[in-house]
C-alpha cells in the first residue's frame, strides 16, 4: 500500500518572509545622534518662541483676578450698605498696594486718612469689636488685602462732592451709600506687561464696570 503525503499549503492571502524573522530585529536600528540633536534643537528653538507668550498670558490672568476681586469688593459695599443702611467705604492704599473695606465707624471722612490703626492694639480692639458683632462684614472690615505682586493701583479718580480728585500715590477711597447711590471714580491697573485694566463706578447707581484699556487709549 503505498503512504500518500499530504501536501501543505499556506493559507490563502498568506505570504511567507522572504526573510527570517530574526533578520528584521537585526535590520532595524534606534536614532542616530545627529536625530537626537535635531529634535533637541527644534524643542529649544519651539520654547524660546513660546516663552513670552506665557509669561504674558500669566500676568494677563493674574491681573484679571485681582481686578475682579477688587470688582467683587466693590459691589459688596454697594449690597451690603443698602441693606444695613450704613455708609461703606472701599479704601485704597497706592503706595502700599492694598485694599480694604471700611464702615462710618471705623472710618471718619472729615478726619485724617491715616486710615488703618498704626498702633497694634487699637487694631487688634477693632477687630474683637468687630468680631463680636455678628454681620456680613465681621471677617473682612478692617482687614487689608494685598494686590499680587507685579500689579500696582496705577491711578485712582473719584469724585468727592463736587471735587474731582485724581492721585497715583497716598491713600483714597470711594463711598457707598445706603440709598444705593456712590461717588463716580475710575481706578486703573497695571501689570508687569504694562497691560492696563479699568473699573468704573456709575455714581447714580452704584454700577460696577470693568474692561480693558487699550494702548492707544491711556496716556501717563
Amino acid at each position: 500500500m503505498v503512504r500518500k503525503e499530504l501536501k501543505t499549503t499556506s493559507p490563502v492571502g498568506l505570504r511567507k518572509p522572504n526573510k527570517p524573522v530574526e533578520t528584521f530585529f537585526l535590520d532595524s536600528h534606534g536614532f542616530t545622534l545627529v536625530e537626537v540633536l535635531i529634535v533637541l534643537t527644534i524643542i529649544v528653538l519651539l520654547s524660546t518662541v513660546a516663552a513670552p507668550s506665557f509669561k504674558g498670558f500669566s500676568a494677563s490672568s493674574r491681573l484679571k483676578s485681582d481686578v475682579h476681586a477688587i470688582r467683587d469688593l466693590l459691589g459688596f459695599a454697594r449690597d451690603t450698605a443698602t441693606t444695613e443702611h450704613v455708609p461703606y467705604f472701599v479704601m485704597f492704599d497706592l503706595d502700599q498696594n492694598r485694599y480694604w473695606l471700611a464702615d462710618s465707624e471705623t472710618f471718619d471722612v472729615d478726619g485724617e486718612i491715616g486710615i488703618l490703626p498704626t498702633s497694634e492694639a487699637v487694631v487688634a480692639d477693632t477687630i474683637e469689636g468687630q468680631a463680636n458683632i455678628v454681620s456680613r462684614t465681621s471677617m473682612i472690615l478692617m482687614r487689608p488685602r494685598e494686590i499680587t505682586q507685579g500689579i500696582t493701583i496705577a491711578e485712582i479718580n473719584v469724585r468727592h462732592g463736587s471735587q474731582s480728585i485724581q492721585k497715583d500715590t497716598g491713600i483714597d477711597y470711594i463711598y457707598f451709600s445706603p440709598n444705593g447711590s456712590a461717588e463716580d471714580a475710575i481706578l486703573v491697573f497695571e501689570n508687569s506687561t504694562e497691560k492696563l485694566m479699568r473699573i468704573s463706578v456709575d455714581g447714580a447707581t452704584a454700577r460696577v464696570k470693568v474692561d480693558e484699556i487699550q494702548d492707544d487709549e491711556y496716556e501717563e
